[in-house]
């Protein structure tokens, strides 16, 4: 009897992470705010594309250019990268005027600071937008990176990529970072970037050194960004 119920709690533990992926419990705690009053979004259906990466800054094509290799590895549809949308769905990409537009004051966001917000023709990726796009891609495509290199990272396969209406805000640096955890994909990334600029280097997940291993100590990679950002 005592097992019988033990199963079902697990049970009901599975099936509430699995319909909410998004608070999954082995993610960086972020800040979630009101869930806003739209539709769910659709990114991909049936394997096909129904969005587009809308990114107008060259300086964020690898923010761009990472949301659509993984989204493709995970459901098999490439959404096309555009300069504008012009029509149906977009994932937005640093476009601030769409970010105050719907609440967003990016000037306001903290150093490495980002939000994800979905609106009724799409997603606004706010601020930071490299950290945005892992955040986005851990906690609603299921994209893991345990360690550098291909065979660290795990990638979910899905025929559809439906986004529920949801609001958050991190910041990296700032916050996450104090804690010491690093399980991200951000906290493994290549470049650190600071508002527009890049402030140092670290093993790449998607691109390992020879040795396999990160030579640089993230924890300096961070304070260094941290100091980048408030000019000194």
């Amino acid at each position: 009897m005592a097992t019988l119920v033990c199963l079902m709690l697990c049970s009901c533990v599975c099936v509430s992470r699995a319909t909410v992926p998004e608070r999954s419990p082995d993610l960086n705690p972020v800040k979630f705010k009101r869930r806003p009053n739209a539709p769910p979004v659709v990114l991909v259906e049936n394997g096909k594309p129904r969005a587009t990466i809308v990114c107008a800054n060259k300086e964020l094509r690898l923010a761009a250019s990472e949301l659509q290799t993984h989204i493709e590895l995970a459901t098999g549809a490439k959404l096309p990268i555009v300069d504008a949308k012009k029509e149906g769905t977009g994932v937005f990409l640093g476009d601030e005027a769409v970010a105050r537009a719907n609440g967003i004051l990016v000037a306001n966001l903290p150093p490495e600071g980002f939000e994800i917000k979905t609106i009724p023709d799409g997603i606004i990726i706010a601020g930071n937008a490299l950290w945005g796009v892992y955040e986005f891609l851990e906690r609603f495509v299921g994209v893991r990176w345990y360690y550098p290199g291909d065979l660290g990272m795990s990638v979910p396969k899905k025929d559809n990529l439906i986004i529920k209406p949801v609001w958050l805000a991190d910041a990296r640096c700032s916050a996450n970072e104090r804690t010491g955890r690093a399980t991200s994909r951000a906290d493994q990334s290549c470049t650190v970037v600071c508002g527009k600029e890049s402030v140092g280097r670290t093993a790449s997940p998607a691109t390992p050194r020879s040795s396999g291993t990160n030579t640089t100590p993230r924890n300096s990679i961070f304070s260094n960004c941290a100091a980048t950002a408030h000019g000194k």
